[in-house]
């Protein structure tokens, strides 16, 4: 039900409100402290050395590697099909470390950046890649569009708020799904729309829908002519009337 935005809008405020137009604000600042996580570890093993299987997934979600964000992004996966591949920040370490969740084994498998820019880490490569994080973060080549992928979008913040935001304009989460992306991080729903919904399609009274456009005529088409209207003529004295004329 995506309008221009979301259906609500999410902020780090206190309490919940409903809506069904708005969009997603980070209004108070800092966001409140991360919860456990509760995505497994990411190992540091070997690259791995098969392809994992696309399934039903049209995209893949790439993300970094703080916990709330692996945490937020597992979470987006239980509720679209797609599949996910965490980096660790080019700035936290000089060897880019990329790993993609295998559902298989229900584990994460340590990939070669260049698995999967060239797409050799799927069996078939998704169409659509998200790519979330700003170009100084992104290991080396995958900041990029990769060959495989027909469409490309770029998430540059990391926050969860701007994260969720840009992802509704793919997804577009139902209200359900919006409440318990809530409940799980502690935003609020603020409702966008109550304005719109309170007066009706066109507005406050007196706030009616726009004139329309002036109908379009060609530079050949001449304007109607206006016939004059001939005057009545004034009765003589002489003159019978019409009541003495049917008689």
């Amino acid at each position: 039900m995506r309008v221009v935005l979301s259906w609500m809008t999410l902020v780090w405020t206190a309490g919940v409100c409903w809506g069904d137009v708005g969009e997603i604000r980070n209004t108070v600042g800092q966001p409140p402290e991360s919860k456990p996580v509760l995505s497994p570890p990411i190992p540091a093993e070997p690259w791995a050395q098969r392809v994992i299987p696309r399934g039903r997934a049209d995209c893949v979600l790439v993300v970094p590697a703080p916990p709330t964000v692996v945490e937020w992004a597992h979470d987006i996966a239980r509720l679209r099909p797609l599949l996910l591949v965490v980096y660790q920040e080019r700035a936290i370490t000089n060897v880019p470390v990329v790993h993609i969740w295998d559902s298989a084994s229900q584990d994460w498998l340590r990939i070669a950046s260049q698995q999967f820019v060239t797409g050799a880490i799927f069996d078939r490569p998704p169409p659509h890649a998200i790519l979330v994080g700003p170009d100084h973060l992104l290991p080396p080549g995958m900041s990029q569009k990769p060959s495989w992928a027909t469409k490309l979008t770029r998430i540059p913040r990391v926050d969860l708020v701007s994260m969720v935001n840009a992802l509704n304009e793919i997804f577009s989460f139902t209200p359900s799904e919006w409440r318990a992306l809530a409940e799980r991080y502690g935003f609020t729903l603020r409702d966008l729309n109550e304005e719109r919904r309170r007066w009706g399609r066109y507005g406050r009274p007196g706030e009616g829908p726009p004139p329309p456009p002036p109908v379009p005529r060609g530079h050949d088409e001449m304007p109607p002519r206006s016939m004059p209207t001939p005057s009545p003529s004034p009765l003589s004295e002489d003159s019978p009337s019409p009541a003495s004329e049917d008689k």
